[in-house]
């Protein structure tokens, strides 16, 4: 019978460095596989977030355009 505690223990070094080589793959993975998942929002929310700024940036600017001769006044 197996020591229950001893389970998650490798017993060699070589073992204990697979197990690391592993989790950094499956890590990677998975943050491979939410980098494309985000890649192709980017475009979805980038673009119409740059043309509203635009918008509301030239509103402003055209807004204290015109009220920039009364405050001379």
């Amino acid at each position: 019978m197996t020591d229950p505690n001893r389970l998650l223990e490798p017993s060699n070094t070589v073992e204990l460095l697979r197990g690391w080589l592993l989790h950094a793959h499956k890590g990677r993975d998975r943050h491979d596989l939410t980098a494309l998942r985000y890649e192709g929002r980017r475009s979805i929310f980038g673009v119409p977030t740059i043309a509203l700024y635009t918008i509301v940036g030239t509103a402003v600017f055209t807004s204290l355009d015109k009220q920039a001769a009364t405050w001379f006044m």
